[in-house]
Formats: structure tokens, C-alpha cells, sequence
């Protein structure tokens, strides 16, 4: 991924279960879709966000981006703060958004300021992970006027989740995460498209994805990462992630430092 045209992105990436925090100097992505829940707040200024390549450009000081919707982030070099929240986490159900009129919902500005003001020891070169969850927790909080509850999520579907999470790096087939839920094949790809919002196929590759976080936390190369998370190789980690984030791994890899104490 080239350098953006107004920065690089360079800051800090704490990966744990159901997210991922980023804090640092954001550049452009090109369009992309992704299953999370993205919090975007500028720590200065504004970025600018858009739906498609079609749609205009507006400017943000923050927004929240619903789960498996497209678009498009320049962030001019400004210093960011991105959330990535699953949505089927307890705070991702309970966020409000995802609204197919408005892809894109901007946040309060008093509720941006108190996000800046936040982040101001995040910042630190010497951040550390426990600073990182204390940070999503005033995040979420700040965007408590935006919870509701929820119909929780099937049972069986829960316990599906729950077991592709507790064996990250297993190559499971839609037919094995059938099994585990207790359901038939047919039955089970229904309910879980319904409930979750994509298919499990699609879901089992975001899982993929943050599996290959967590394994360049740990250290990996980008094709350990890959291959550890079950891609093919280094560049098909690299397609899928540049498809669901909108840059490629290897822009963020050396200049980031990836923590997974993210709770």
C-alpha cells in the first residue's frame, strides 16, 4: 500500500477479543467493507468519509460507520481514532446504527471533544494496553445516548460464535460451525445470515482476519501471520485485507506495534 497523499498511517494497534483499537496518523483507504462496527473520531480537524465512489465527500470531526457497509476514508494525515467493534459483541448489539438510509452517522460534537479529551495520554509513546481498554470504555461511553437494547442473539448461533473464537486458527468449514451450533446445514446458514447480518462464509474470513492480527501482535512475519490464520499465503492475506480494510498489511505492519492484551 503506497503512503497516502497527506500521510502515512503510523500510531498503534491493540487487537483483542471482538476488536480492534487504533490510535495514530491516518491516510486514505480505498473503498472497502468490513463486519465491524467502525468508530471514527479525528483528534484534530476533521476527516473525510464517504459511502461509495459515487457519493460525495463530508467532513467528520466523528462518525460511526455500521457493520457490513461501504466506504471510503481519507484521513489527510490527521491524527485518528478508530474503533472496530463486532457487532455481535455485548456493546456492538447494543450501538445503535446501521441504518441503510445513513451509513454513515455522524457523532455529537460534545461527545468528540470528550472523546479528544480522552485520548490525550493515549497518545503516549508509552501506551499500554490496560490505557487502550480504559480508552474503549470512555469511547462507548461517551455514545451512551446512542445504546438500546437489543433482542439478544439465538442461542445456538451464540454458541456457534463461541466456538469458532475459542479455536481461532482451526480451518473451519461452514459444516463444522453447523455442527457446533446444533443445527442442520440449511437451518443453520438462515439463522445465522438473519441474526449475525452476513454469512457465516463471510464471517469465518473476518475471523481469519483478526486471527492474522493477532498473530503479527505476536510478532509473526506477514506470511507466518498469513499462514497462521489459515490463508493461502502472504498475498492472500494481503487481497482480503486490503478488500475489508481498505489497505494492505504491509502499510501498517512496520510502522505500528501491535498489542493483543485488548480485553
Amino acid at each position: 500500500m503506497r503512503e497516502g497523499s497527506r500521510g502515512i498511517w503510523s500510531g498503534r494497534v491493540f487487537v483483542g477479543m471482538g476488536r480492534v483499537l487504533y490510535v495514530g496518523g491516518a491516510s486514505d483507504t480505498s473503498r472497502h467493507l468490513h463486519h465491524a462496527i467502525q468508530i471514527c473520531v479525528a483528534l484534530s480537524g476533521q476527516v473525510r468519509l464517504r459511502p461509495g465512489p459515487e457519493a460525495r465527500w463530508r467532513r467528520h470531526g466523528g462518525a460511526i460507520i455500521g457493520s457490513n457497509q461501504i466506504h471510503q476514508l481519507d484521513g489527510s494525515g490527521c491524527e485518528v481514532v478508530l474503533l472496530y467493534l463486532e457487532p455481535e459483541t455485548e456493546e456492538g448489539r447494543r450501538l445503535a446504527v446501521g441504518d441503510p438510509d445513513s451509513p454513515i452517522q455522524a457523532i455529537p460534537v460534545a461527545a468528540v471533544q470528550a472523546i479528544r479529551a480522552a485520548t490525550a495520554g493515549t497518545r503516549s509513546r508509552d501506551v499500554s494496553p490496560e490505557a487502550a481498554i480504559h480508552l474503549c470504555g470512555d469511547i462507548l461511553a461517551q455514545l451512551g445516548a446512542r445504546l438500546e437494547r437489543r433482542q439478544a442473539l439465538d442461542e445456538r448461533i451464540r454458541r456457534a460464535i463461541l466456538s469458532i473464537r475459542g479455536e481461532p486458527t482451526r480451518p473451519w468449514k461452514v459444516a463444522d460451525v453447523a455442527a457446533a451450533s446444533g443445527l442442520s446445514g440449511r437451518r443453520f446458514r438462515d439463522l445465522f445470515a438473519t441474526q449475525v447480518g452476513m454469512s457465516c462464509r463471510q464471517y469465518l474470513l473476518w475471523n481469519r482476519l483478526s486471527s492474522a492480527l493477532g498473530e503479527l501482535a505476536r510478532g509473526a512475519s506477514l506470511t507466518e501471520a498469513a499462514l497462521g490464520a489459515g490463508f493461502v499465503d502472504a498475498a492472500h492475506l494481503t487481497r482480503t485485507f486490503r478488500r475489508m480494510v481498505g489497505i494492505v498489511p504491509s502499510a501498517i505492519a512496520g510502522s505500528v506495534r501491535f498489542m493483543e492484551k485488548l480485553a
